[in-house]
């Protein structure tokens, strides 16, 4: 598959890309993959893609162009939102998760914790096949009792030492919808016990800022996608990162009693202290921990600046699209095709190991 995505980027820029996926730096590798992964969804929605376009009021080149019959439609910006620390324990912690989802688990989800940070790559595949003989051997209906009485402490726990990693799972009982049900996903969060201070919207924001002021002015809209790397991540992230942090005010009433509202502080990459800002930046896609084995379980959406100086048209790219209203901060939905379907990517992906 990379290898078909790779022969549709022009001749002149595939040794700066296989260059960059052949680096140790963790960094590197990941956003060549990320750029690839951009540049072949473009191509395959009929995009004339010009790399690294020049600008008139900038000596830095944005990643893509995208035409359509020859008129410049967008400017689009692949990158990396990171926390601080080892980018390559991340990937593989997130290699272990795509791993794992693939453990067939008719009866149980896992919930999955870990200490430590690993210092090589982790076995997957013989991790996998070890929990699923251990869940084999649980009994569903004592579980589910378990679980009723909130006797958590006599659930049964599955413990995995490799490579300064320590590996923690429990079991949690399917309910009846789900129990025995194919392509349901075993894993939920992988969740880190060591302490540390959580700063993903921030990381979201600091990359999309770092790229909406680059280029000087621009009249075509700029896309901006951010791959976020960080192991926790919700929906929230985003929105915190966009619009400002989400805060509760409590206001003391003449009568004692206090009053709470939700706000959001003016700190968002959209809006500031005195309003709109950023507004070069018509849109952003943000994903989390893109790979090539994730592509079908990621719903890759395109969230659409309310305030842009180049608003992106109805006709530019064809995925679901996002809309926040201000001051409401209320979200429109609008329908549009899953990017693995524009791919082609299988439905059954990644493909099953051979038995």
């Amino acid at each position: 598959m990379l290898e078909s995505w790779f022969a549709h980027v022009p001749p002149a820029a595939q040794a700066d890309i296989r260059g960059r996926f052949r680096e140790d730096d963790e960094v590197q590798h990941q956003s060549s993959f990320f750029e690839l992964f951009w540049h072949e969804l473009l191509y395959a929605s009929g995009y004339e893609i010009e790399l690294h376009p020049d600008l008139p009021d900038a000596s830095t080149n944005p990643d893509f162009l995208a035409r359509r019959g020859g008129e410049p439609q967008f400017y689009f910006e692949a990158t990396l939102a990171m926390p601080p620390g080892d980018l390559a324990a991340a990937r593989r912690i997130a290699q272990l998760h795509d791993t794992l989802d693939r453990l067939e688990s008719p009866d149980f989800f896992l919930d999955f914790e870990y200490r430590g940070t690993p210092q090589a790559n982790l076995r997957g595949a013989v991790l996998r096949d070890r929990l699923a003989r251990w869940l084999q051997q649980l009994d569903y209906n004592q579980l589910s009792a378990l679980y009723e009485k909130r006797d958590y402490d006599a659930v049964p726990r599955f413990h995995w030492p490799e490579e300064g990693l320590l590996l923690t799972f429990s079991p949690i009982p399917k309910g009846p919808k789900l129990r025995g049900q194919p392509g349901v996903r075993p894993v939920g969060i992988a969740a880190p016990l060591d302490l540390r201070r959580l700063r993903t919207h921030e990381d979201i924001r600091e990359a999309i800022e770092g790229k909406a002021t680059k280029y000087g002015q621009l009249h075509v809209p700029l896309i901006i996608a951010v791959n976020v790397m960080e192991d926790l991540f919700d929906e929230s992230d985003v929105w915190n990162a966009l619009l400002g942090e989400e805060q509760l005010i409590a206001t003391r009433q003449e009568d004692g009693r206090f009053m709470e509202r939700l706000w959001r502080a003016p700190n968002g990459a959209w809006r500031g202290q005195r309003g709109a800002r950023n507004t070069l930046a018509s849109a952003v896609a943000v994903t989390h921990q893109l790979s090539p084995t994730a592509l079908r379980t990621q719903n890759i959406e395109v969230i659409l600046n309310p305030w842009a100086a180049n608003p992106l048209a109805p006709e530019h790219l064809s995925l679901p699209r996002r809309i926040p209203k201000w001051p409401t901060a209320e979200v429109e939905r609008r329908e549009g095709r899953n990017a693995a379907d524009i791919l082609g990517i299988p439905e059954l992906w990644p493909v099953p190991d051979p038995e």
